[in-house]
């Protein structure tokens, strides 16, 4: 009777142990697989982030591109104005934007008279960037490419808008996290420029909006006769004759 239980006793045993060892091994394999799959999740997610980042630097050292009728519109603003050089209007828009984000920079109008046109829209900008305590930088602008987009000759103006991409390392205190000499940006502005070839059919509200003494820089407030009523100086024909910047824009994409 006793050898009969001990032989009962030691079956329960082995029977206990077995199961433990089959529960062991049975944790250990789903650990295991547990584990490989937060390893592979982890790996997947580590190597999404280091794309991102690679993504985003590819972004920031990618120019952006430029859409433009360069080849076809040249041709018919050189029939209309011979004179023209569009190597010249690019050197115009490199030296007017950095004077644009000069004056960004320091809140201040710059008062170069190739930024006359522009001062109503410049002054907005700035007294915005006052009032909302915004302050920005832009360091080593490099200009990319610039294009010709559309052209219009009506009624004694013409009119170019043109396609810039250029890059910039930019700050502003709006986003204090990201100092500008990290910050790299890929971006794109349109400019506008015009010339008044024939201010006699010109709209004279047009004319006037447009026209500043190339003396004194005050606004001409009459075509007719054609002089400066701040400093009362005469106004050569001639010297209305160029191409002057009278918009320009951020084209955000």
């Amino acid at each position: 009777m006793n050898f009969k239980l001990i032989i009962l006793l030691i079956t329960i045993l082995i029977i206990y142990i077995v199961c433990y060892l089959i529960y062991k091994i049975v944790q250990k394999i789903k650990y295991s697989a547990f584990g490989m799959i937060d390893s592979m999740f982890s790996n997947m997610i580590r190597n999404n982030m280091d794309k991102e980042n690679t993504m985003e630097e590819i972004f920031k050292e990618q120019p952006k591109s430029v859409s433009g009728l360069t080849n076809l519109l040249e041709p018919q603003i050189k029939r209309d104005f011979p004179l023209f050089n569009k190597e010249l209007i690019y050197s115009y828009i490199e030296k007017n934007l950095n004077m644009i984000f000069n004056s960004l920079e320091n809140r201040k109008i710059n008062t170069n008279s190739n930024l006359s046109l522009i001062q109503t829209l410049l002054s907005e900008q700035i007294n915005n960037m006052i009032n909302n305590n915004i302050q920005v930088k832009y360091k080593e602008v490099v200009f990319h490419k610039h294009a010709i987009k559309s052209y219009e000759r009506s009624n004694g103006i013409a009119t170019i808008t043109f396609s810039s991409s250029l890059e910039y390392y930019y700050y502003n205190n709006l986003n204090s996290n990201k100092y500008y000499e990290t910050n790299k940006k890929q971006t794109k502005y349109e400019t506008k420029f015009i010339y008044i070839y024939d201010y006699s059919i010109a709209d004279e509200k047009k004319v006037i909006d447009i026209l500043h003494c190339p003396n004194c820089g005050a606004p001409i407030t009459r075509t007719e006769p054609l002089f400066c009523d701040y400093c009362k100086s005469g106004i050569d024909e001639v010297e209305l004759k160029l191409w002057k910047m009278v918009e320009y824009k951020e084209i955000e994409c």
